[in-house]
């Protein structure tokens, strides 16, 4: 898959649909769906409401737009963290190395959600309510993403059942999704949180911390 990135740059120096992609995919955050209009999202980029339509059909179309990008943000970055652990010579098998693999994608998963929390936030806060149409259409990209989570803890608990693993996917996804809501990214504090989540997960909270997350480690 080719990286995926969010639009960024100076407005200016965008095209005419990533401007729109840019201002859509802010302002269905902040305002939601219902009160985001192509009407409003037009006068934000500087064009008529007419010229919208060349760009996109709908305000459905722009917001399963939105959301392919943001869905398609998080893939590359679980790819990348594939990649680097395939460059490196660990073997995905070698039991030793699977706290670490773990930890490597949690920090991925948060980096990617906070980093580009316009685009990827409305999968925690827009893809519910969101109408039919876009829900199926966008379903296919988090099915998939979602596949990758369950064959990656299919090989660092292979010991778990289905059910066990299943439910502690999604265990795992809502401490992390809902981070979008209350962590404050302006302290630095994403790649931490990363560490106090893969320690929760692979040891508990009841035992010793890691340096890294204790705060002891190296900063």
């Amino acid at each position: 898959m080719a990286a995926v990135s969010a639009p960024s740059g100076p407005p200016e120096t965008l095209s005419g649909r990533e401007r729109i992609l840019s201002a859509a995919a802010q302002r269905f955050l902040d305002a939601g769906y219902v009160e985001t209009s192509l009407r409003d999202l037009a006068a934000d980029v500087g064009m008529k409401a007419g010229s919208m339509y060349y760009h996109f059909e709908s305000k459905d179309a722009l917001l399963i737009a939105v959301l392919e990008r943001g869905m398609s943000l998080m893939v590359d970055a679980f790819e990348e963290v594939v990649d680097g652990f395939a460059v490196a010579g660990v073997d995905n098998a070698i039991e030793s190395a699977a706290d670490q693999r773990l930890a490597a994608h949690i920090t991925a998963h948060l980096r990617a959600l906070h980093d580009n929390r316009a685009f990827t936030a409305g999968h925690v806060t827009l893809f519910r309510t969101a109408p039919q149409v876009v829900r199926e259409a966008v379903l296919p990209l988090r099915d998939g993403y979602e596949a990758r989570w369950t064959a990656l803890l299919a090989e660092v608990l292979p010991d778990r059942s289905i059910d066990e693993r299943t439910m502690l996917r999604l265990g795992l996804f809502g401490a992390m999704n809902a981070s979008i809501e209350w962590l404050d990214t302006g302290r630095g504090t994403v790649d931490r949180f990363a560490r106090l989540v893969a320690d929760q997960f692979w040891r508990g909270v009841g035992s010793e911390p890691s340096e890294e997350s204790s705060g002891k480690g190296k900063r």
